[in-house]
């Protein structure tokens, strides 16, 4: 099913993220992480913050890290990013 909606996606033209429900993940340097297509923040401290996406979680890890914005499609974590990380759904 997931190859159709690629073929589909890649034929009309559409963001291939949005027709696979896939985060989109957009950095600024060590200090922004911008993920869009989330499903919440399931984890939480100023060193580590797990966000819960369709395709498993992603771990964040850094200094000092905050939530500078959260919408029910994207969420802004700030601070000084050390690492970013796939981890197996659960």
């Amino acid at each position: 099913m997931a190859a159709f909606r690629l073929t589909m996606a890649r034929l009309l033209k559409l963001p291939e993220d949005l027709v696979l429900n896939l985060p989109r993940l957009t950095m600024t340097g060590d200090l922004e992480l911008l993920i869009e297509n989330h499903q919440g923040i399931v984890a939480f401290t100023g060193q580590r913050v797990v966000v819960r996406t369709a395709s498993g979680p992603i771990a964040v890890t850094g200094l000092g890290l905050m939530v500078g914005a959260i919408d029910r499609d994207a969420v802004v974590l700030v601070g000084t990013i050390r690492g970013v990380a796939f981890e197996e759904a659960r």
